[in-house]
């Protein structure tokens, strides 16, 4: 049976559904603004309140604990001491120093605010002066030291903003919930408390290590490092000793003289490290996420850009940087320490994949996942990433989880590579840094766009309609023939192998870095230099690029000529014909550049992946290079300046060129990276033998 509407009817639903679009669109426009606006206003809020108690601290602290201050009239001598002790730990400009008569201990405070800094000395401290001047100027050192090292700044910011946290974010939002005639387990409250513990051990961590770091400026600075020592041993045990040592707040006495005695620990990175630092960004990177998509959404910037779409990978580029930078600065420094105090090297693979699991870690633990499991009672079952809907995806997570994990492996482990590369050519403290500073660069850059690009893919994977493992599989296909084509990942092929190659390229002063101690490592009686290693044997590596563009030629002049006497003209012309020829020289170019790479990377005695890398680019330049000199004449015959216009066009150089650089970078990597792999395990087996034998 069929029904037949009126025209009118069919007209009105019609009327009736646009309009109910349109309210819905400026209903949920509303919503995204206010919702934006909240958030941006809620962030303000908590940072002008953090501002606040940052600036009245010092203060609150001088009324609170009754200080006053240190004139020369009553102290001239005890005054120009700690002027001298200024001096001494090189302050621009020294702090007001205050008296707390009534405090029998030993140790000083330093707070303030920047620009306004005080040092507090206590009447135990202030007796010290004339009974031990020696155990006086060691912990007056010390709180100069927290000046110096900016420390002062550093910790009261960070209290000040934790406080903030707990008066705008923490309290209010348990309290709300809290007000609810709900469970407590129901109300969402407790997911708060994974973040909070978080928020309390980093605040925890930056306070001790502060500490630390105090500790091995002053022991720098004349003779305090014995005086130093005789405190921290002589230091009552703190009665707290059952807490958590992620949770302390100062480091036991026993801590503090053991790192004087041993600053190695400072250019330590542990696991632990790496973890936590993938699980602040992972935790911070879907809140932020919500907030930024929802602002791309609103009207005014939909109208104007199309930026909401990429809301995801705008996120990610704005923790990647930090988290990264944290990673490959201590990759850096343990690289620096295994130079000039012989320390074991880091396993920056390891250090690399653990990072990586901190990141899938944090993303399940983040408050959104953690709220929405306490909203649903508690089953874990009825989590959306468990949902039956959702086990089809299981093989995509399982291969992104792997994916990022190996993928940060490689990249730090090329780091660590590149590191000790360029610490082996460097002395001085200016080359240092410059050096430092290029690596950083580098693998910022890199990682953050490749972790960025594996975020939105994630998320496309996710939003996509069909979740078939077939289908999951041709958009992975589909979507990284794409990515390859992007420029930045030519950008990375070059920087991979252009960084840690130009070590060997750019010459330094041969100088001694073996007594420097600017960098608070252990005095050391080794006379580092700069080593004289060979330069790269450019004139090898272009015979052998050259004799491989050579045999490029002949087999594209060989196929060329092939298609044009065995098809017709007519099949010649078609699109698909075109595109298999130049799929097949594609595939030619890969293949030899491959072989190069295998072959220097065998050839070099340092460096292998690197100059494999860079034979296999120049490898693509000259034959991209060829190529096109080779189709100019097969091109003529065709329509009046076609092969002119083809040879002269940046673009179609650009898509000859790109592809081959880019597809045979992926392919290359491994095939080096393994060959160099596996020559340093039969050098390390031939070294065992030959040491057994003799």
């Amino acid at each position: 049976q069929f029904l037949y509407f009126d025209q009118s009817i069919v007209d009105k639903i019609e009327s009736d559904w646009a309009a109910y679009n349109q309210a819905e669109a400026a209903c949920g426009a509303t919503y995204n603004l206010h919702f934006t606006v909240w958030h941006i206003v809620g962030v303000a809020i908590l940072l002008g309140v953090a501002g606040l108690i940052y600036w009245f601290i010092p203060t609150w602290k001088i009324w609170r604990e009754k200080l006053t201050s240190l004139s020369e009239q009553n102290a001239s001598e005890m005054m120009t001491c700690l002027s001298d002790l200024c001096q001494t730990a090189g302050l621009k400009r020294s702090p007001t120093f205050l008296v707390n008569p009534y405090k029998s201990t030993v140790g000083g405070v330093a707070f303030g605010r920047k620009g306004r800094y005080y040092v507090v000395m206590p009447g135990g401290l202030i007796k010290k002066f004339g009974t031990a001047r020696a155990l006086f100027k060691a912990v007056m050192l010390h709180e100069l030291a927290h000046l110096r090292n900016g420390d002062v700044t550093k910790t009261y910011f960070s209290v000040a903003i934790s406080w903030a946290f707990v008066l705008v974010a923490l309290i209010p939002f348990t309290l709300q919930n809290l007000s609810e005639p709900t469970d407590l387990l129901d109300s969402g409250s407790l997911a708060i408390i994974p973040l909070a513990l978080l928020i309390y051990a980093i605040l925890a961590s930056v306070l001790r290590s502060r500490e630390l770091y105090a500790d091995a400026r002053a022991a720098t600075w004349g003779n305090s490092k014995a005086s130093l020592s005789r405190l921290l041993n002589s230091s009552p045990v703190p009665r707290k000793r059952k807490r958590l040592a992620l949770f302390k707040l100062h480091p036991d006495p026993s801590e503090r003289a053991q790192s004087l005695m041993d600053t190695n620990q400072f250019f330590r990175f542990s696991y632990w490290d790496a973890a936590i630092t993938g699980m602040v960004a992972a935790i911070a990177i879907p809140a932020t996420d919500i907030v930024l998509s929802t602002a791309f959404d609103l009207p005014f910037i939909t109208e104007r850009s199309s930026i909401g779409t990429y809301s995801s990978i705008v996120t990610v580029l704005l923790y990647a940087p930090f988290s990264i930078s944290v990673i490959a600065m201590g990759v850096w420094r343990a690289s620096f320490a295994h130079k000039i105090t012989n320390t074991p090297a880091l396993p920056a693979g390891k250090i690399g994949s653990v990072f990586g699991l901190g990141i899938l870690v944090g993303h399940f633990v983040s408050f959104e996942v953690t709220s929405s499991f306490f909203d649903l009672g508690g089953h874990i079952e009825e989590l959306p990433v468990l949902a039956d809907n959702h086990w089809d995806q299981l093989p995509f997570e399982l291969f992104w989880g792997s994916l990022l994990v190996i993928v940060l492996a490689l990249f730090f482990q090329w780091l660590a590579a590149s590191a000790q590369s360029w610490t082996d050519r460097i002395a001085t403290r200016r080359s240092f840094y410059k050096a430092y500073a290029a690596g950083l660069i580098v693998i910022v850059t890199a990682l953050s766009a490749v972790v960025g690009w594996l975020f939105q893919f994630r998320l496309f994977i996710d939003g996509a309609s069909d979740d078939s493992p077939s289908a999951i599989l041709a958009t992975i296909s589909a979507a990284g023939s794409v990515v390859l084509h992007y420029p930045v990942v030519f950008l990375i092929s070059i920087g991979l192998w252009a960084y840690p190659l130009a070590s060997r390229i750019i010459v330094f002063p041969r100088t001694s870095v073996g007594t420097h101690r600017w960098a608070l490592a252990n005095p050391t009686s080794r006379q580092l230099q700069t080593e004289i290693l060979k330069s790269l044997p450019l004139r090898s590596i272009l015979k052998t690029v050259m004799r491989s563009v050579l045999l490029f030629a002949v087999l594209m002049i060989c196929v060329r000529l092939a298609f044009r006497v065995s098809l017709p003209e007519n099949i010649r012309e078609l699109p698909a014909t075109t595109f298999s020829l130049l799929s097949i020289l594609l595939a030619i170019r890969i293949f030899i550049q491959i072989g190069v790479a295998a072959t220097i990377t065998k050839q070099a005695s340092e460096l292998k992946t690197a100059q494999g890398l860079f034979s296999a680019f120049l490898v693509g330049t000259f034959t991209t290079v060829a190529f096109q000199l080779i189709n100019v004449p097969f091109n003529a015959p065709f329509d009046d300046g076609f092969a002119l216009r083809a040879f002269t066009s940046p673009h179609v150089w650009w898509l000859t060129f790109n592809p081959t650089i880019s597809f045979g970078f992926l392919l290359t990597l491994p095939v080096a990276a393994l060959i160099a792999k596996a020559q340093k395990q039969n050098s390390a087996t031939d070294k065992t033998f030959c040491q057994t034998y003799l």
